[in-house]
């Protein structure tokens, strides 16, 4: 019994809440007097017990012979309980993004951390391809480009972003995961794209560009989620990782070209 409370209790509900519901579940239906002495509480915390209980839809009164009694709802309601649990962390943490850049404004006022920032859906992705146009200089990155077409089937998006990125004419190198890399007419063929089957790397589902001192990650996993991060040493550490992932890249595609021919 104890360890079933326990488990209540990581469903929301307080110690007291939990023993007063298992009562009112076995009993079936009951008076506060009947489901007190059943549970082990006092009087004044049962009725507040089942008062709470009942606003979560888990507990019903109902009137019999001209007394209030309690009766159990099925135990499936729980469900409910946890789908509002879920709305209402949703809207937390919907909340706490819209606060965050406020916080990380104050974390970096020394100047000597990373400047992070987050972004959400076709906005934030645009706002991420407007920043990578500002700057100038060499590219890298990683597109997992099946992945950015399962959460964005219209490509024209990207369309007004490639035509600014071909009339900057940078040096730009980049692993392309797909698994049919003629499906994109806007992909260019040329030497510096190595393409790979996404297939066999079904867990990346996140771009990765460098450019400068910036790092921009654009999650593709459900819905477009960014993060801007500017820092010098966290830009030179990913461009050592990225020609290390380069190499071994270019051994696999040329391995994959023997193979077809």
């Amino acid at each position: 019994m104890q360890k079933l409370i326990r488990e209540l209790e990581d469903f929301g509900l307080t110690e007291k809440e939990a023993q007063v519901y298992l009562s009112v579940l076995q009993l079936g239906a009951g008076g506060v007097k009947e489901i007190s002495k059943d549970a082990r509480v006092n009087r004044a915390t049962t009725y507040l017990s089942l008062e709470s209980l009942m606003a979560r839809g888990l507990v019903s009164s109902i009137e019999r012979d001209g007394k209030k009694e309690f009766a159990a709802e099925s135990p499936e309601r729980f469900l409910t309980v946890i789908n509002l649990q879920k709305e209402e962390l949703n809207t937390k943490e919907k909340y706490f993004y819209e606060i965050l850049p406020q916080l990380l404004a104050f974390y970096n006022e020394s100047g000597q951390k990373p400047e992070i920032r987050y972004l959400v859906g076709l906005e934030g992705l645009r706002t991420i391809q407007l920043e990578y146009e500002r700057l100038r200089g060499p590219v890298i990155q990683i597109i997992p480009h099946d992945a950015l077409r399962a959460v964005l089937p219209d490509m024209a998006f990207l369309n007004e972003h490639r035509k600014e990125v071909a009339r900057l004419q940078e040096d730009i190198r980049a692993i392309i995961l797909t698994d049919d890399k003629n499906s994109d007419p806007g992909i260019p063929n040329e030497p510096n794209f190595c393409f790979l089957p996404a297939k066999d790397f079904p867990n990346i589902t996140s771009e990765i560009i460098v450019k400068r001192d910036y790092i921009f990650i654009m999650s593709y996993k459900t819905d477009i989620i960014g993060i801007i991060i500017k820092s010098k040493s966290i830009a030179d550490t990913l461009r050592l990782v990225f020609e290390l992932a380069w190499k071994s890249a270019k051994r696999i595609e040329e391995k994959n070209n023997q193979s077809v021919q």
